[in-house]
């Protein structure tokens, strides 16, 4: 009687241990498998980011005031190419009949930092665009003095760019 127990119980634990192990490689299985969605997941958004930004710059026309100009600048924040692109669709000819008055000094940074992100580059556009800007805000010349025009917070953020 005891033997059957025991090969009964054995039996059972067997199948314990197999139900067990079963149960243990399908949430091995599950979890792979969720991980690999995730992964595909992500693929899948740098993918459409990727599309997206390609789109962006492809529909990306020269704006012709400042507003127009502000809104995709700051639509494009973060982004340093596709500011480049917005900076170069847009004639350096054309800043002083865009901006006339109206550019900020943070905006200005930022174009002057774009501006040397593509310098030696294209040493003849940038500075075409320098010459423009200083025809839009004429403190650009108190820029190329002395930066007294800016404010605390405008000089440190122009003094890395100015400095490289």
């Amino acid at each position: 009687m005891e033997d059957q127990k025991e090969k009964l119980l054995r039996l059972i634990l067997l199948e314990v241990v197999q139900d067990s192990m079963i149960t243990q490689g399908t949430l091995k299985n599950n979890r792979t498998r969720r991980q690999e969605l995730k992964t595909s997941v992500i693929e899948l958004a740098s993918q459409a980011a990727s599309r997206a930004m390609a789109e962006a710059a492809k529909n990306i026309t020269p704006p012709n005031t400042a507003y127009q100009f502000e809104v995709s600048w700051r639509g494009f924040s973060g982004d340093r190419a596709l500011q480049t692109h917005l900076l170069k669709v847009t004639s350096p000819s054309a800043l002083p009949q865009i901006f006339k008055n109206a550019l900020s000094v943070p905006i200005l940074i930022d174009i002057i930092k774009c501006v040397a992100s593509f310098f030696i580059d294209d040493m003849d556009l940038a500075v075409k665009y320098l010459e423009n800007l200083s025809c839009v805000f004429h403190p650009l010349t108190c820029l190329v003095s002395s930066r007294s025009c800016f404010t605390t917070i405008g000089r440190r953020r122009l003094n890395p760019v100015w400095q490289s």
